[in-house]
């Protein structure tokens, strides 16, 4: 046959054309759901352990929830990232042709096994699972004249422009780079809570309750810089 071919360039070369024509030709036809998958699904489980550095997370949040994700069906490997602004990523890759919404049902199954064994503002705050594409669809970039420095542009895309482009059809996840949302952090002093007789969980409780409002004036003269601190989401 290869014989045959070789000896009929002019043929062979017809042949090659008509089939690449008719790929062509097809390919505008062929459904997008009917494209075979190429990539393997991707899970992705998301926690925020806030106060705690990146070893802190990765004992106390990461290693139990890759614990109870570990064996789940058609895995290949998991990979955790545990940052020192307290958040946790594990990404669980799963076969290529499985599900991606049954993987994700699976890993979100295994995950809540492993809920108990977190600290107590993790599970406050909830672990979530999604499937996930671990490319870049698009990439945006914020930038000021000089009025406005990096937390304000940050704020804004998590005020303004995130919740806007999550209810875009087709939109996964969005991903802000930058310096954060404004957050507060509060020292205590210990000597002046025993003298007004508070208790850490009282002032807690407090902030809590307060959620992003500001604290009442009358605390401020009261929380100095200490060793101990609190942070306000």
């Amino acid at each position: 046959m290869g014989k045959f071919f070789v000896s009929r360039p002019i043929f062979a070369i017809s042949i090659a054309i008509v089939i690449v024509m008719l790929g062509l030709i097809s390919l505008t036809q062929l459904s997008i759901e009917q494209y075979p998958d190429i990539t393997p699904p991707v899970v992705e489980v998301t926690a925020s352990y806030e106060g705690a550095d990146a070893q802190a997370v990765n004992d106390a949040v990461a290693t139990p929830v890759a614990q109870s994700v570990m064996g789940v069906d058609d895995m290949l490997y998991m990979k955790s990232t545990s940052a020192n602004d307290g958040s946790m990523s594990l990404q669980v890759t799963f076969d290529v042709g499985s599900s991606p919404d049954m993987d994700a049902i699976f890993t979100q199954n295994n995950v809540a096994s492993a809920t108990p064994q977190l600290p107590a503002s993790v599970q406050k705050q909830g672990v979530e699972t999604r499937k996930v594409n671990t490319g870049f669809l698009m990439v945006y970039a914020l930038s000021s004249d000089g009025r406005y420095d990096d937390e304000f542009l940050s704020n804004y895309a998590y005020i303004n422009l995130r919740n806007e482009l999550l209810k875009i059809d087709g939109v996964g996840k969005v991903q802000i780079m930058g310096a954060g949302e404004y957050a507060m952090r509060i020292w205590i002093r210990p000597d002046v809570l025993h003298y007004y007789g508070i208790s850490l969980e009282e002032v807690i409780e407090s902030i809590d309750t307060q959620s992003d409002s500001t604290l009442p004036a009358s605390w401020v003269p009261n929380l100095l810089p200490t060793a101990r601190s609190t942070p306000i989401r």
